[in-house]
């Protein structure tokens, strides 16, 4: 099984909900061994994230390092 990619995704909330001040991401780009691809961001994509967002505060979840 292969994940969507999640930028799109983001796209979509960030189209729908233009007033977005604060994010809460899941981070650290998880992996299980059934699913091909992460199943949170990676964190090129969690930084690509809150660009298309447009938010000024971000809360990352499940990050390691």
């Amino acid at each position: 099984m292969m994940l969507p990619r999640l930028l799109p995704l983001v796209q979509q909330i960030a189209d729908r909900f233009p007033d977005i001040n604060i994010a809460v991401r899941f981070a650290g780009a998880a992996r299980i061994s059934a699913i091909n691809g992460p199943l949170t961001l990676t964190s090129a994509d969690a930084a690509e994230a809150a660009r298309i967002l447009g938010v000024h505060h971000v809360v990352d979840l499940h990050t390691e390092g």
